[in-house]
């Protein structure tokens, strides 16, 4: 079967920046698919914390955030969003138009229906009445769901593939699943603006930069605090927006409650990151990472 040989350039963006917070981006690719074309680029305001408060190009005219530095509300042109959360910045509740959609523990209810629940696996749908099964790749991006029908034959619900910074490919996506479930790269949610909620903060992946500082800036000085996984989204991932750190009571390395391998705190540190919360500085650090290379152990 024939087809078109080439490949469809899909953005060439020019950033403008001001130290690390970026202005204005330009596109000379008219195509709609990725960062959205304008002939005069809207320059993006930020808040005295660092905050993104609106973004024209993309018809994002206010962003408002409560004392975590988390979006309350965001006015656009394709509608509004309200978010309510836990005084510890869980997200509790989400308002789009008509749809309310509420969080509980993973369980996930849109206008009072239970739409999903989570499983190892997947989730099971309760639109569908039938378990949906992720395939996810190393980093964690849900690539493909599926599940057995009611005559028990395998059934494709989504496919999903990205470039390395979390844009959706064009043209053979066509499988959408449940609308409901959201959950993409990283196994992250995206909501209607286009961006990923990790927790902490929301990604964008069409410019590969978050719209709010780094809870942790201070820990990775090297580094943006506006940009994701040090620039490497092949070998890293931001779980929920923390770092990794050496629990030194327990003698695990942990990406906040989440233990993490030797290998990848090697290369936390290597990229240059410190230990956050903690009073011993880099060069202890170090010290003691260099003493597990020569035996690999964490005790």
């Amino acid at each position: 079967m024939a087809g078109n040989p080439f490949a469809t350039l899909i953005d060439n963006l020019t950033y403008s920046s001001t130290g690390n917070q970026l202005q204005t981006i330009s596109d000379i690719q008219q195509n709609s698919d990725g960062y959205p074309y304008t002939a005069t680029p809207k320059r993006i305001t930020y808040d005295p914390n660092g905050n993104m408060t609106s973004m024209a190009d993309k018809g994002i005219s206010a962003i408002n955030y409560n004392y975590l530095n988390l979006p309350v509300t965001i006015s656009s042109s394709q509608g509004n969003t309200n978010y309510i959360y836990r005084a510890d910045g869980v997200k509790l509740k989400k308002t789009y138009g008509t749809a309310v959609t509420a969080y509980l523990d993973g369980f996930q209810y849109e206008n009072n229906l239970l739409q999903f629940i989570p499983t190892v696996e997947g989730y099971y749908d309760f639109i569908k009445n039938a378990y949906i099964y992720n395939y996810t790749d190393h980093l964690g991006n849900v690539r493909l769901s599926y599940y057995k029908n009611s005559a028990g034959a395998l059934t494709i619900d989504t496919e999903s593939n990205y470039y390395p910074f979390g844009l959706e490919h064009t043209d053979y996506n066509n499988l959408v699943g449940n609308s409901k479930y959201n959950y993409k790269y990283n196994g992250k949610e995206l909501q209607e603006t286009g961006m990923y909620d990790y927790g902490a903060r929301m990604y964008m992946p069409d410019i590969g930069r978050w719209g709010v500082v780094d809870p942790l800036a201070e820990a990775m000085r090297r580094h943006s605090p506006y940009n994701y996984a040090f620039n490497n989204p092949i070998m890293f991932i931001d779980p929920d927006g923390m770092a990794p750190a050496y629990n030194w009571d327990t003698g695990k390395y942990m990406d906040g409650d989440k233990e993490v391998s030797f290998d990848q705190a090697v290369a936390y540190y290597d990229q240059g990151g410190d230990p956050p919360g903690k009073t011993n500085d880099r060069r202890q650090v170090q010290s003691h990472l260099e003493c597990q290379k020569k035996n690999h152990s964490l005790n």
